[in-house]
């Protein structure tokens, strides 16, 4: 039995009050990107527009030439000053038992984009115009490679990942 009024009452079903909506509604909300603290850095990613492509060359002389360019950092840079992979758990076995193979995962794509959208550089600025300016003057030079679109009439060409041992279909633990 529930001794509160029924205006009174919190839970499944009772409207909840919102505080925060009247501010953003009519565009009184702050945020972060509305005044950065002076002297703050903004970094802008470059994304691959390929789905599979070997990454020839990366030139980023125009970009690190300019002004308010902090820094401009490729897949090479981070293997170069020893910057590992993302930790990926093995979170399924494979038909046989043994754990899934799981491929390393850089920040930056390092030699080879494995799908559209992958991190290829990233530029860091006094702003973000110039870090986007900055974006626009790296010029990456693709060879694309087969991609994989439909896993079901997949030709045997396209290899997501080269380290890994034949395809299989994994089940959960």
């Amino acid at each position: 039995m529930n001794i509160l009024p029924a205006n009174m009452r919190f839970g499944a079903g009772q409207p909840v009050k919102r505080l925060q909506d009247h501010r953003l509604v009519t565009g009184k909300g702050r945020f972060i990107d509305d005044k950065p603290e002076d002297g703050a850095l903004w970094l802008h990613v470059l994304r691959s527009p390929h789905a599979h492509a070997k990454i020839v060359s990366i030139d980023i002389a125009a970009a690190v030439g300019m002004d308010g360019v902090a820094a401009v950092f490729t897949g090479a840079d981070l293997i170069k000053d020893n910057i590992g992979t993302i930790p990926t758990l093995a979170s399924f076995k494979r038909p046989d038992g043994s754990p899934m193979t799981v491929p390393p995962r850089r920040l930056l794509a390092h030699e080879i984009v494995r799908f559209a959208g992958e991190p290829v550089a990233a530029v860091v600025a006094a702003s973000r115009t110039l870090a986007q300016s900055a974006l626009e003057a790296i010029v990456v030079e693709y060879e694309v490679l087969p991609s994989v679109v439909d896993g079901s009439r997949r030709s045997g060409r396209a290899r997501r990942w080269s380290g890994r041992r034949r395809p299989t279909i994994s089940s959960p633990r």
